[in-house]
């Protein structure tokens, strides 16, 4: 579990929206649609060791300048 992990949706209404695998194939990032427009939470997983390294919450909106949708 994260913890203060707080989506706008229920956690039943997370989907995942891509995966992505790094060049050397040593972790994958997971990108889970968040409820809004262009937000995701991003986690990142260890292939060798399959634990998950890391999360972050990625609004594309704030880093490309984008006004929030409302």
């Amino acid at each position: 579990m994260i913890r203060g992990f707080d989506p706008p949706v229920t956690r039943d209404q997370l989907q995942i929206h891509h995966v992505y695998l790094n060049g050397d194939r040593t972790f994958y990032h997971v990108l889970i649609h968040y409820g809004r427009d262009n937000e995701f939470l991003v986690i990142v997983v260890d292939c060798n060791r399959e634990v998950v390294r890391g999360h972050h919450l990625l609004d594309l909106n704030r880093e490309y300048g984008l006004p929030a949708a409302g």
